[in-house]
């Protein structure tokens, strides 16, 4: 689904997630697609409908390797 675009949290009740658990998201390659807005007001909704424990991991790319400051 385009969670930015559809409602991510009606979709997971639709699967039967239980928001009162213990829930790990995992952020991987999404960042560097998206608005800053648009990461901003998803992440919190989940943190505002998720009433159980509530971690996430997450992956970035700062702008210095994006233009190709670095030596990586």
């Amino acid at each position: 689904m385009n969670y930015i675009e559809e409602d991510l949290i009606s979709n997971l009740k639709k699967q039967r997630i239980d928001l009162n658990k213990g829930t790990h998201f995992i952020w991987e390659g999404k960042s560097p697609y998206l608005l800053k807005e648009d990461i901003n007001r998803l992440g919190e909704k989940i943190r505002s409908s998720f009433t159980g424990y509530l971690s996430l991991t997450v992956d970035y790319v700062t702008e210095d390797l994006v233009q190709e400051r670095t030596n990586y």
